[in-house]
């Protein structure tokens, strides 16, 4: 006897789907399968383990190939008898998705090769040395560590680059990682490759080295070199440059003493104890008597007088006078130690400013003899590209009037023609008024001649639409009209014959008179 059994598979996904008791007091349980078992209980365990192993394998490998679940076969379709399985169309499905992929690859690699090829092959060469790079060390090299430097550099300026259309794309580094939001700073992508090409050429002096230094740094002296080879290149350039800059360096004693005070004041940060140490300084330099006898040796020598050292030597003495003030009310103890203190500083400081003083002394005078040296040059130059302005002046003027007698010519001409052209408009618009004028009339008499038609149609349209009862009306007033008009006649008639014998009588009147008269 076969018995169906209740057979029911321990999936995780997949439940059997439960049928109503049969009347027969069977029950029975539709699987996955849908097969009927044997009593052989091995057979069912092997059954349920290959069933398990073939769902795994199956669950592994969509994930591996990250399919959806529409782009694959849904098992519980099977279920239904009815359904048609299509496997050609779910194998054209899978090859379709393979093949774009793999497109996408190819143009991702291939795109990462060109870009590697334009980074080597964009060059600005120099005009004076066609085969030097300009930018040497950054250009026509694949770099991408300088790239990951030019981050911070568009940072500062919050610029962002734009995206290329597959500059989005995810790397395996992310898409591997176990984490959602990775930082990796060591990664650069297609977007940053493809647009730091174009980045760079606005930031070329901004770019640095791997030791922190930039590649191609602005010539700017005043700002790379220090202070002291600054000051003598100044100097320097002051021989052959101009005047400019000479008021510039004049306070070298101030300059030296703001240097002192900043570097005491990164040994010890109290602004009791510099304070204390300026006060010290400026009564040593009061009570000193080998000050005054420096300034005395300092006034022997024929220095500029300058406005500037006369007010720096004002600011001095004033603020002398407010040291020595204060001074008074220090303990005798710290005075002699600054004295000694102050006695060496000031003997440095006159010393230098002395220097500075030849120095100055050394340029003005070779100014003085390059300025006597060029003065003839520079005034018979002078005077040659005067009277070159002035003929060139002068050839101007003359040009000038030739062309403005031209054009006086020509004006007078075109004024003449304008009078001729304005006669015969005057005549031609009188013609046109009386052409109008004349059209206005007949066509009045036209309007007039027509009107008088249609009111003679009209009249006979209403003779004509009149009924038999109005005809002896109109008969009578034909008659009336007549008798009317005949009566006018006869009265015409009279009085023109009575005005004839009137006239008769008259001329034989004048007659009888003339002949007896």
């Amino acid at each position: 006897m076969t018995v169906v059994l209740d057979t029911q598979l321990n999936l995780k996904k997949y439940k059997p789907i439960k049928v109503p008791t049969e009347p027969n007091g069977f029950t029975s349980h539709n699987s996955l399968l849908s097969s009927t078992l044997t009593n052989d209980s091995d057979k069912h365990d092997s059954l349920v383990e290959e069933t398990q192993e073939l769902l795994d394998a199956r669950k592994s490998l969509v994930h591996d190939l990250k399919l959806s679940r529409d782009q694959v076969h849904d098992p519980m379709i099977s279920i239904d008898p009815r359904a048609k399985i299509s496997p050609n169309l779910r194998q054209n499905r899978s090859f379709q998705i393979c093949r774009k992929r793999a497109e996408k690859v190819k143009t991702i690699i291939q795109s990462y090769y060109e870009f590697i090829e334009l980074y080597q092959n964009t060059v600005h060469y120099d005009d004076s040395d066609p085969q030097r790079p300009l930018y040497e060390g950054v250009e026509g090299v694949f770099n991408p560590l300088q790239i990951i430097r030019n981050r911070r550099i568009r940072k500062k300026y919050d610029e962002k680059l734009t995206t290329f259309p597959l500059g989005d794309y995810k790397p395996p580094s992310r898409v591997f990682s176990k984490y959602n939001r990775q930082h990796l700073i060591w990664q650069v992508n297609l977007n940053e490759y493809y647009t730091d090409i174009t980045w760079r050429e606005k930031h070329w002096h901004e770019l640095k080295r791997p030791n922190g230094e930039l590649w191609f740094p602005k010539l700017d002296s005043t700002k790379q070199s220090p202070q002291k080879n600054r000051r003598l290149k100044s100097l320097h350039e002051q021989l052959f440059v101009g005047f400019d800059g000479e008021f510039q360096k004049e306070d070298d004693d101030s300059s030296l003493d703001d240097r002192r005070l900043s570097s005491l004041a990164r040994v010890n940060e109290s602004s009791a104890s510099l304070a204390r140490l300026e006060h010290y300084r400026l009564n040593s330099l009061k009570r000193t008597p080998g000050h005054t006898r420096s300034l005395k040796s300092d006034e022997d020598f024929d220095t500029p007088y300058t406005p500037s050292s006369r007010n720096s030597s004002i600011d001095k003495l004033s603020f002398l006078s407010q040291g020595g003030k204060s001074s008074e009310s220090l303990s005798p103890a710290h005075r002699t130690d600054s004295e000694e203190t102050g006695n060496c500083d000031d003997f440095a400081d006159q010393k230098k400013m002395f220097k500075g003083l030849q120095s100055k002394l050394a340029l003005a005078q070779s100014r003085i003899r390059i300025a006597d040296y060029n003065r003839e040059d520079i005034i018979a130059s002078r005077g040659r590209e005067i009277k070159r302005q002035l003929e060139l002046f002068k050839s101007t003027r003359a040009q000038t009037s030739q062309i403005s007698q031209s054009l006086q010519t020509t004006i007078n001409k075109v004024d003449a023609i304008l009078d001729k052209f304005n006669q015969f408009n005057n005549a031609k618009s009188y013609k046109i008024e009386e052409l109008l004028g004349y059209c206005d009339r007949t066509n009045g008499e036209i309007n007039t001649s027509i009107t008088l038609r249609i009111r003679n149609i009209q009249e006979k349209k209403d003779q004509l639409s009149n009924t038999n009862d109005e005809w002896l009306f109109q008969l009578v007033y034909s008659f009336l009209e007549n008798l009317i008009v005949l009566a006018l006649w006869i009265v015409w008639i009279i009085v023109e014959f009575w005005r004839l014998i009137k006239r008769i009588f008259l001329i034989l009147m004048k007659l009888l008179k003339f002949i007896f008269l």
